[in-house]
């Protein structure tokens, strides 16, 4: 069974109900004084839409959430980062945008992972919650050389 704990304030979201429907998926909602949704111990997901990206850079509460993320309990802060960039209309800076990302990735080691939508939010928040939780589920082949494809191309 997979265990996910979503935040009391995302538990009525899209993605919470989709989590919900999920095979062996149990979902628990609590208060979380950091991020949207635990998907291990130690390890925590905040997820934002591209325009609440924005938004947030403008207002400063990325860099706080930023702040809170990396000097909490967890030891992986996951930025689920919504839909595309590109199409959010604003007076914000493009290089406000791509600072905001390097100084997550580069100096808060909080990891940046775009999805396209909330399904795949979704998607990607029960993998990684059963990645942690369960393993891979299979062997990662270790090939030595260049695959045989890009071999008879030439």
């Amino acid at each position: 069974m997979i265990e996910i704990t979503v935040d009391s304030r995302e538990h009525s979201s899209r993605i919470a109900h989709i989590l919900q429907s999920m095979p062996e998926t149990n979902v628990a909602v609590q208060e979380l004084a950091i991020g949207d949704y635990v998907v291990s111990e130690g390890v925590v997901i905040e997820r934002k839409e591209a325009g609440d990206f924005v938004a947030s850079i403008m207002d400063g509460r990325m860099t706080q959430q930023a702040e809170f993320m990396a000097a909490s309990e967890y030891r992986q802060a996951i930025l689920v980062l919504e839909g595309d960039l590109s199409e959010v209309h604003s007076d914000i800076a493009p290089n406000a945008i791509s600072g905001m990302l390097s100084y997550l990735v580069a100096l808060k080691q909080i990891a940046v992972v775009p999805t396209a939508d909330v399904d795949a939010s979704a998607q990607l928040i029960h993998d990684i919650a059963r990645h942690l939780q369960e393993g891979l589920g299979y062997e990662i082949s270790l090939r030595s050389g260049k695959p045989k494809t890009l071999a008879l191309q030439r």
